[in-house]
Protein backbone atom coordinates (compact mmCIF):
# COMPACT_ATOMS: atom_id res chain seq x y z
CA UNK A 1 0.00 0.00 0.00
CA UNK A 2 2.75 2.42 1.02
CA UNK A 3 3.83 2.34 -2.93
CA UNK A 4 0.78 2.86 -4.33
CA UNK A 5 0.13 5.70 -1.95
CA UNK A 6 3.34 6.70 -3.48
CA UNK A 7 2.36 6.71 -7.37
CA UNK A 8 -1.03 8.26 -6.30
CA UNK A 9 0.64 11.26 -4.80
CA UNK A 10 2.94 11.59 -7.95
CA UNK A 11 -0.05 11.37 -10.15
CA UNK A 12 -2.92 13.26 -9.02
CA UNK A 13 -3.75 17.22 -7.66
CA UNK A 14 -6.91 15.07 -5.73
CA UNK A 15 -5.30 12.25 -3.80
CA UNK A 16 -6.43 9.43 -2.48
CA UNK A 17 -5.59 8.16 0.99
CA UNK A 18 -5.09 4.74 2.53
CA UNK A 19 -8.56 4.56 3.65
CA UNK A 20 -10.13 5.56 0.05
CA UNK A 21 -8.69 2.86 -1.49
CA UNK A 22 -9.36 0.27 1.75
CA UNK A 23 -13.38 1.59 1.43
CA UNK A 24 -13.12 1.06 -2.24
CA UNK A 25 -11.39 -2.60 -2.10
CA UNK A 26 -13.64 -3.78 0.52
CA UNK A 27 -16.67 -3.58 -1.60
CA UNK A 28 -17.30 -7.16 -3.02
CA UNK A 29 -17.17 -5.89 -6.89
CA UNK A 30 -14.14 -3.22 -6.61
CA UNK A 31 -11.05 -5.37 -8.07
CA UNK A 32 -7.31 -3.35 -7.30
CA UNK A 33 -4.21 -4.94 -9.96
CA UNK A 34 -0.31 -3.11 -9.60
CA UNK A 35 2.02 -3.76 -12.55
CA UNK A 36 5.55 -5.09 -11.59
CA UNK A 37 8.77 -4.36 -13.28
CA UNK A 38 11.48 -6.01 -11.84
CA UNK A 39 9.20 -7.45 -8.56
CA UNK A 40 8.95 -3.41 -8.26
CA UNK A 41 5.56 -1.65 -8.18
CA UNK A 42 5.18 0.96 -11.29
CA UNK A 43 1.64 1.68 -11.50
CA UNK A 44 -2.20 0.13 -10.41
CA UNK A 45 -6.05 0.29 -11.13
CA UNK A 46 -8.76 0.17 -9.39
CA UNK A 47 -11.87 -0.94 -10.88
CA UNK A 48 -15.62 -2.08 -10.51
CA UNK A 49 -17.60 -4.63 -11.82
CA UNK A 50 -21.57 -3.48 -12.56
CA UNK A 51 -24.16 -5.51 -14.04
CA UNK A 52 -23.15 -4.08 -17.87
CA UNK A 53 -19.52 -2.22 -17.49
CA UNK A 54 -16.59 -1.90 -15.67
CA UNK A 55 -16.00 1.22 -13.71
CA UNK A 56 -12.56 2.24 -13.79
CA UNK A 57 -11.88 4.68 -10.65
CA UNK A 58 -8.48 5.18 -10.75
CA UNK A 59 -5.19 4.31 -13.01
CA UNK A 60 -1.57 5.45 -12.47
CA UNK A 61 1.97 4.84 -13.35
CA UNK A 62 4.89 6.26 -11.41
CA UNK A 63 6.56 8.82 -12.90
CA UNK A 64 9.66 7.05 -13.90
CA UNK A 65 7.88 4.35 -15.82
CA UNK A 66 5.46 6.78 -17.92
CA UNK A 67 5.63 5.86 -21.53
CA UNK A 68 7.25 2.47 -21.47
CA UNK A 69 3.55 0.44 -21.71
CA UNK A 70 2.76 0.44 -18.22
CA UNK A 71 -0.66 1.75 -18.15
CA UNK A 72 -1.39 0.46 -21.71
CA UNK A 73 -0.93 -3.21 -20.16
CA UNK A 74 -3.56 -2.33 -17.47
CA UNK A 75 -5.69 -1.03 -19.82
CA UNK A 76 -5.40 -3.88 -22.13
CA UNK A 77 -5.91 -6.45 -18.96
CA UNK A 78 -8.99 -4.48 -18.64
CA UNK A 79 -10.15 -4.45 -21.92
CA UNK A 80 -10.15 -8.30 -21.71
CA UNK A 81 -12.22 -8.88 -19.06
CA UNK A 82 -14.96 -7.57 -21.68
CA UNK A 83 -17.76 -9.59 -23.52
CA UNK A 84 -20.16 -8.58 -25.61
CA UNK A 85 -22.77 -10.82 -23.67
CA UNK A 86 -21.65 -9.28 -20.35
CA UNK A 87 -20.23 -6.06 -19.54
CA UNK A 88 -19.53 -4.78 -22.86
CA UNK A 89 -17.71 -0.95 -21.91
CA UNK A 90 -15.68 0.53 -19.65
CA UNK A 91 -16.50 4.28 -18.23
CA UNK A 92 -14.13 6.10 -16.44
CA UNK A 93 -14.00 10.02 -15.67
CA UNK A 94 -11.11 12.24 -16.62
CA UNK A 95 -10.07 15.77 -15.16
CA UNK A 96 -10.49 18.68 -17.49
CA UNK A 97 -7.41 20.12 -16.93
CA UNK A 98 -5.23 16.59 -17.21
CA UNK A 99 -4.54 16.52 -21.04
CA UNK A 100 -1.76 13.61 -20.67
CA UNK A 101 -4.91 11.96 -19.58
CA UNK A 102 -7.21 12.34 -22.17
CA UNK A 103 -4.82 11.66 -24.74
CA UNK A 104 -3.84 8.58 -23.18
CA UNK A 105 -7.20 7.26 -22.72
CA UNK A 106 -8.09 8.81 -26.66
CA UNK A 107 -5.14 6.57 -27.47
CA UNK A 108 -6.49 3.84 -25.49
CA UNK A 109 -9.68 3.86 -28.20
CA UNK A 110 -12.14 6.50 -24.75
CA UNK A 111 -14.05 8.72 -26.11
CA UNK A 112 -15.75 11.61 -24.37
CA UNK A 113 -19.36 11.09 -23.62
CA UNK A 114 -20.34 14.46 -21.61
CA UNK A 115 -18.78 16.50 -19.42
CA UNK A 116 -19.65 16.14 -15.80
CA UNK A 117 -19.62 18.90 -13.04
CA UNK A 118 -19.38 18.73 -9.34
CA UNK A 119 -18.33 20.20 -6.30
CA UNK A 120 -15.46 19.24 -3.85
CA UNK A 121 -16.49 19.01 -0.06
CA UNK A 122 -14.57 22.73 0.24
CA UNK A 123 -17.03 23.83 -2.53
CA UNK A 124 -14.38 23.64 -5.03
CA UNK A 125 -15.96 22.77 -8.72
CA UNK A 126 -14.43 20.03 -10.33
CA UNK A 127 -14.90 19.33 -14.00
CA UNK A 128 -14.34 16.10 -16.03
CA UNK A 129 -15.09 14.59 -19.14
CA UNK A 130 -16.54 10.94 -18.89
CA UNK A 131 -14.91 8.22 -21.19
CA UNK A 132 -15.52 5.22 -22.55
CA UNK A 133 -14.26 2.78 -23.73
CA UNK A 134 -17.16 0.07 -25.72
CA UNK A 135 -17.11 -3.54 -27.71
CA UNK A 136 -18.11 -2.91 -31.09
CA UNK A 137 -19.80 -6.44 -32.25
CA UNK A 138 -17.73 -8.31 -34.18
CA UNK A 139 -19.87 -9.23 -37.52
CA UNK A 140 -19.00 -13.29 -38.42
CA UNK A 141 -18.54 -14.24 -42.19
CA UNK A 142 -20.82 -17.22 -42.53
CA UNK A 143 -18.99 -20.42 -42.04
CA UNK A 144 -20.07 -22.45 -45.26
CA UNK A 145 -22.10 -22.08 -48.26
CA UNK A 146 -25.24 -23.34 -46.29
CA UNK A 147 -24.40 -21.02 -43.98
CA UNK A 148 -24.16 -18.31 -46.81
CA UNK A 149 -27.46 -18.85 -48.32
CA UNK A 150 -29.99 -18.57 -44.70
CA UNK A 151 -28.10 -15.47 -44.11
CA UNK A 152 -29.28 -14.31 -47.99
CA UNK A 153 -32.62 -15.55 -46.99
CA UNK A 154 -33.33 -13.64 -43.91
Amino acid sequence: MPKVLEIDRQSFHRTWGEEQFLSHLRKRNTIGMVAHVDKAIVGFIIYELCPKELILHRIAVHPGHRREGVGRALIEKLTGKLSIEKRARIETLVPEDSLSSQLFFRDMDFRATCIVEDLTEEGQEIVEYAMQYSLSPVIMAPANRVAQHFKELE
